[in-house]
This record gives C-alpha cells, sequence and structure tokens, in this order.
C-alpha cells in the first residue's frame, strides 16, 4: 500500500514522514507541477523541508515562493539520506520514467522509496488502492476497488471509476472520466476532457487526444482520438 503526504487512516507510513528529520525530494522540473504540489503542501500546513533536485535550468525570472521551507540543488549534487521520501514534479509518462531509471541506477532509490501527495480535497474511497509515487491533484473522485499504480499522474478534476486500473507512470490530464472496470496501460497519457466508457481497455504506451470519447478498446502504442475515438497513428 502506498505512502502518501494525505492525512487519512488507510495510508500507512513506514518511512516516519512526520518525523522532522525526513525531506520530500522532488524529482525531475516541471514549473506548473512544481506549484501545484508545494500549494497542496501549504494547505496541509506541511512543514517538513523539502528539497527540489533540478534537472533542467530554470529560465523563468521569477523566483518560487511558497510557505514550506524548501531548497534547490542540482541532481548531482545531492547526497541521499536515510529519511528521504521522493515524489516526481513531472507529468509526461516517459521522463518519469527517466527520472525514476536515472536515479534506481545512480543511487539506488528504489520504489518503496517514494512517497503519494494526493490533495484534502480529493474523494477518495477507502477500499481503493494507491502505489508509491502518485500524485493526485484537486476535485479528484478516486471510485471503490480503483487501483493506481505507481508514478501516476491524476490532474484536477477527474473521476476513476470502480475497479478501474491505472498503469505504472501514466498521466490522466485535467477533466477526464474513466468508468468503471477499464484498465488503462503504462506510461500512457490519457487527454484533457477525454471520456472513457465502462468496461475499456486502452493499451501501453497510447496517447489519447483530449476531447475523445473512447467506446472501443484501443491497442498499444498508438496516437488515438476523436469522438468516438479512433486510432490514428502508430507511436514509434
Amino acid at each position: 500500500m502506498g505512502r502518501t503526504a494525505q492525512v487519512s487512516s488507510y495510508f500507512s507510513d513506514p518511512y516516519n514522514l512526520t518525523s522532522m528529520e525526513s525531506r520530500i525530494c522532488l524529482l525531475g522540473f516541471s514549473g506548473s507541477v512544481l506549484s501545484l504540489i508545494f500549494s497542496t503542501l501549504e494547505e496541509m500546513a506541511w512543514s517538513q523541508p523539502v528539497l527540489i533536485l533540478e534537472n533542467i535550468e530554470v529560465m523563468d525570472e521569477v523566483p518560487f515562493q511558497s510557505k514550506v521551507p524548501y531548497r534547490r540543488i542540482w541532481h548531482e549534487e545531492y547526497i541521499p539520506q536515510p529519511g528521504d521520501a521522493y515524489c516526481f514534479s513531472v507529468l509526461k509518462p516517459a521522463i518519469k520514467k527517466t527520472v525514476f531509471d536515472f536515479f534506481l541506477s545512480h543511487h539506488g532509490i528504489t520504489r518503496d522509496r517514494y512517497m503519494s501527495i494526493v490533495h484534502p480535497s480529493v474523494v477518495m474511497s477507502a477500499s481503493s488502492i494507491v502505489d508509491n509515487g502518485v500524485y493526485i491533484e484537486p476535485g479528484c473522485v478516486i471510485s471503490p476497488y480503483a487501483k493506481i499504480g505507481f508514478g501516476v499522474s491524476v490532474n484536477r478534476g477527474c473521476t476513476i471509476g470502480h475497479h478501474t486500473h491505472i498503469d505504472d507512470f501514466t498521466t490522466v490530464n485535467p477533466g477526464t472520466h474513466i468508468a468503471g472496470h477499464c484498465k488503462v496501460g503504462a506510461h500512457s497519457s490519457i487527454g484533457i476532457g477525454t471520456t472513457v466508457f465502462d468496461h475499456i481497455t486502452i493499451g501501453s504506451g497510447c496517447v489519447i487526444g483530449g476531447g475523445s470519447v473512447v467506446n472501443r478498446n484501443i491497442t498499444d502504442d498508438v496516437q488515438a482520438f476523436g469522438n468516438p475515438c479512433k486510432v490514428k497513428v502508430k507511436v514509434e
């Protein structure tokens, strides 16, 4: 069962993240995701230190500000500490996987060291299962017996139906509604405002265009969009 920053009776905390010695380390850099994560932590009155591990040069001139204590360092300067917990601050599935592989090979950071951050406004069934490394934004509903895999991002205002499984590193973009008994494969991206009907399977490595209505199964490694959603091109 995943670790999360949300105060909830059905998430465990094996690394004692409420201790002042623990740090959240944000891996990968995306300015929009970073601000949303810190907004979530501020609403939770999070007081533990946060370490932002940069992997690109930051070009914006406006300094990032937050009430939550944080420090930014270049990823090559990072020295892991035993109590550190990790979370992705990037949404693209391929980049999340690349970031995970990098820190696994360079620092031995395995999946069990990642935590999940779930906004307090999220409605989540006690019977749902959320793996490590997950980020769920405000206004989402996670229905009974849904399963959210490792490194999944669920953006604002999404609904994940009952008994639906979202596999590792996938991103569900804002306003998407996935009905019950669906399966979304690993490393896929579901576009803004997509609707997925009951009992639909979307393969691994798929890109579903925004506003699509998915009423039939979608095979692996394709780009598909439209109403009804149709395969347009094979992803190389």
